[in-house]
C-alpha cells in the first residue's frame, strides 16, 4: 500500500473549459454590401458587433465572428443576400433590365442607366434591337465582373390611335419579317 494513504500523482490538474459550440445564425445582407464589402451591425446576445463582409461575397457563404468579438462563443454567419430592387446578380455579373420603346428599338438612340457604383452611364442602343439582346459593359458588375443590359421592347398599351395603326401597318408592309423562324418550333 501507499504509507500515506493519499491518492498517487501530482496536484490534480485543472481541465480548461470546453469552448461553448459555435453558434450558427443566418443574416440577410444588402445587394450593395454584398458587392462592393463593407460592414453590418449583428447582434448577439445584446451586444452590437460590427461584422466586415468581403466585397462579391455569395448567397450562401459563412462569415465566422470570433468569440473575443462576441464575448461568448463563435458565431457562424451564413450570408443571405437581399433583392435588389433592379440588378439582378449571377455570379459576378449582374444584369440589368432595360426597357426601349419601339422607336428606340427600331431606329436606335441613347438611354441612361444606373451602375452597381451608383453612377449613371448614357449608352448607345444600336438600330434594330431586339427584346432579349443584351450588351456589356465591362468591369461594371461585382469583383471585375461585368454589367449586362438586358433590353426589353415595350409596346404602346391598349388600343392606338387610327393613325399610327396604319403607320405600323404601312411599316409592317415595308419590313417583312419572319420571326418565328429558326426557332425549331415556328
Amino acid at each position: 500500500g501507499d504509507l500515506f494513504g493519499g491518492r498517487r500523482g501530482g496536484p490534480k490538474k485543472h481541465r480548461p473549459k470546453p469552448r461553448p459550440e459555435a453558434v450558427e445564425s443566418e443574416v440577410t445582407v444588402p445587394f450593395e454590401v454584398a458587392a462592393a464589402g463593407g460592414s453590418i451591425a449583428i447582434e448577439v446576445g445584446g451586444r452590437r458587433i460590427d461584422v466586415k463582409v468581403p466585397a462579391g461575397i455569395a448567397d450562401g457563404k459563412k462569415l465566422r465572428v470570433p468569440a473575443e468579438a462576441t464575448g461568448s462563443g463563435d458565431v457562424i454567419l451564413r450570408v443571405r443576400i437581399a433583392p435588389h430592387p433592379y440588378f439582378r446578380r449571377d455570379g459576378n455579373d449582374v444584369f440589368l433590365d432595360v426597357p426601349l420603346s419601339l422607336a428606340e428599338a427600331v431606329l436606335g438612340g441613347r438611354v441612361e442607366v444606373p451602375t452597381l457604383s451608383g453612377d449613371r452611364l448614357d449608352v448607345k442602343v444600336p438600330a434594330g434591337t431586339s427584346s432579349g439582346a443584351k450588351l456589356r459593359l465591362r468591369g461594371r458588375g461585382v469583383a471585375g465582373g461585368d454589367q449586362y443590359l438586358v433590353f426589353k421592347v415595350t409596346v404602346p398599351a391598349g388600343s392606338v390611335d387610327e393613325r399610327s395603326r396604319e403607320l405600323v401597318e404601312e411599316f409592317a408592309k415595308r419590313n417583312p419579317q419572319t420571326p418565328r423562324t429558326g426557332t425549331g418550333w415556328g
